[in-house]
């Protein structure tokens, strides 16, 4: 365990995956952007994934992207439009991957195939808004990234799924978090 930037020490995640749904207006969204700017000012060099399905998801009004954007600056955060990272703790890098700054990097899996664009990446955490919107192929693959990036100081890697019911995700969310429905109660 390290000491953290602002706090006490940083523990490891109890669960490496968590799982978090309800209906529209639950407070998902912001409870990951909270996520990921906690553990931006708390862990040293941990890099996160923030997934949603399509790109323009992330984006435009009241999307993740723009939600950031009124308290990531508040702790450092210097956002990097073309490449759609926050970093906190060092210079804008080219390669997301590198440094030893925390960063946060907004992605997406429109595709199948588009899980390949993360091969070389590790995520100490992985953040997945509308984590139904994935396929398990996509879900599974992205998984393997879920890694201890190598500058980081997180103990242990872990992935957040938030959703609503439904979506071609469904059971596989229902599968891994042991939800039953009601009638099977």
């Amino acid at each position: 365990m390290h000491e953290a930037l602002t706090g006490g020490p940083v523990h490891p995640a109890i669960s490496g995956l968590i799982g978090y749904g309800g209906a529209a207006g639950g407070g998902k969204t912001e409870g990951m952007i909270g996520v990921g700017l906690i553990a931006l000012l708390q862990v040293p060099g941990v890099k996160i994934g923030y997934f949603r399905r399509k790109f323009t998801e992330l984006e435009g009004s009241d999307g993740p992207i723009e939600r950031s954007q009124i308290l990531y600056p508040q702790i450092g955060g210097v956002y990097n439009k073309s490449s759609h990272v926050w970093r906190v703790g060092e210079k804008d890098n080219d390669d997301w991957n590198e440094g030893v700054a925390g960063a946060l990097r907004f992605c997406h899996c429109q595709y199948e195939s588009s899980v390949i664009d993360y091969q070389s990446s590790a995520f100490d955490i992985l953040l997945f808004d509308e984590a139904t919107h994935f396929s398990w192929k996509q879900v599974s693959y992205l998984l393997t990234r879920n890694r201890k990036a190598r500058h980081s100081m997180l103990p242990r890697p872990f992935a957040i799924f938030c959703s609503n019911p439904g979506g071609v995700g469904h059971m596989w969310y229902k599968k891994i978090f042991d939800i039953k429905d009601r009638a099977d109660e």
